[in-house]
């Protein structure tokens, strides 16, 4: 079986600066995840600053 490792970081601004990504994004970006299924084997939903990234 052939796996793919993806990396997506995304850089759409916080609430008051750079400090941290709004909860509705990280909560979109959750859903987004979540409604992907089996397509993903795992994840990890993080950020520093107001960068989210995502890990497949």
């Amino acid at each position: 079986m052939r796996i793919t490792v993806s990396v997506i970081k995304a850089d759409v601004g916080g609430i008051g600066g750079h400090t941290l990504p709004s909860e509705g994004l990280l909560n979109a970006i959750r859903k987004t995840v979540k409604d992907a299924g089996d397509l993903l084997i795992d994840h990890y939903i993080g950020y520093c600053g107001d960068d989210s990234h995502i890990v497949m």
